[in-house]
């Protein structure tokens, strides 16, 4: 097949070629319906269109700066392939600037888009910042359209697209409980005043009220790193100190295969001693021997309703008065390393 033009498109979808270039350029005047109609066709007749000639056209760069804290874990690795995708349906370039979760390495990204004039910047946050607020000014000032995924950093006019951290938790913790677990452990990042943290301690704590038991203040471990190494060094800290749970949460896959390593050199079974359970249902191959209970996360309505908030923003005509938050809806996935039903 040659080369697809607007002709092409506008003919599939049904519509004229003057909406199909309005969802390209990503007009608001365009009902939501018709938008889908015309993307999905732009999709599979491999559309391709020019940036340097758009961009010229458009007074624009075209391109959409992403920020992510590590690009070696999978969860993060998935999430960048989807942002990238849907990035190029709109006829987007997606940069990667990776900050290996060093907060100085994050500010010197952004200044660095800001410095470029992307035309917009998505940003998934790192879990340990602390002056958040500051970060941002430069965008602020230069009045890019910029949209948290998986977090935001408080202090920040909050425009995001993230999992419902609260009713993940509080679904794991529920049926754990149900279960006869009683002693669960969660490991959670070490500044609990973080958005992701407040939600998800809350999810936890809300499934204890509701059946009538109590959380002991040391059962919320406080952790500085995500990692595999740190979630395997931390469990056999607290489990040669001669304490023992019926189970523990781990912050994320990934770090729930360095919490098995520790539980099993420690001489403990999953899940008959001790039960173990992750979260964003990306990592539970590596725990092949007993595959992970985890809280599956969407990645891919995440991605898509991320790309598709930063478009808004980068369409003068969108103006809300309060900052928009997409809450996307997790849901348990039960597996062999818990004991239940």
């Amino acid at each position: 097949m040659g080369n697809i033009t607007l002709k092409d498109i506008a003919k599939k979808a049904g519509v004229s070629e003057a909406t199909v270039s309005l969802v390209l350029n990503n007009k608001s005047v365009v009902n939501s319906r018709t938008r889908e109609r015309v993307l999905k066709c732009i999709e599979e007749m491999n559309y391709k269109p020019n940036p340097l000639a758009r961009g010229l056209a458009l007074r624009k760069s075209m391109t959409i700066g992403l920020v992510c804290p590590d690009s070696e874990n999978p969860y993060y690795g998935k999430l960048m392939k989807l942002l990238g995708h849907y990035c190029n349906q709109y006829g987007y370039s997606l940069v990667l600037g990776v900050s290996n979760n060093n907060p100085d390495m994050e500010t010197r990204i952004m200044e660095n888009f800001v410095d470029k004039q992307y035309d917009g910047i998505i940003v998934l946050p790192l879990n340990i910042r602390k002056n958040e607020s500051r970060v941002f000014t430069d965008v602020k000032e230069n009045k890019i359209p910029i949209v948290f995924c998986t977090s935001y950093y408080t202090g920040f006019k909050k425009d995001c697209v993230l999992t419902d951290y609260a009713e993940g938790s509080y679904q794991l913790t529920r049926y754990l409980l149900e279960n006869g677990h009683r002693e669960l452990w969660y490991f959670v990042t070490s500044d609990k005043k973080l958005p992701v943290a407040q939600e998800r301690i809350s999810g936890y704590r809300r499934a204890f009220a509701e059946m009538g038991l109590d959380v002991e203040q040391d059962w919320i471990v406080g952790c500085d790193d995500i990692s595999v190494e740190y979630g395997y060094a931390k469990t056999k800290q607290l489990l040669q100190s001669g304490r023992t749970p019926d189970g523990i949460l781990a912050l994320n896959d990934y770090m729930a295969y360095g919490i098995k390593k520790a539980i099993q050199e420690c001489g403990y079974r999953i899940p008959e001693d001790i039960s173990l359970a992750g979260y964003d249902d990306v990592f539970y191959h590596l725990i092949a021997d007993k595959p992970l209970t985890t809280v599956h996360q969407d990645l891919d309505s995440m991605a898509a309703n991320t790309v598709n908030l930063l478009m808004q923003k980068m369409n003068k005509d969108f103006q809300p008065k309060q900052p928009v938050q997409h809450l996307i809806r997790p849901s348990l996935v039960v597996r062999k390393t818990t004991k239940g039903d």
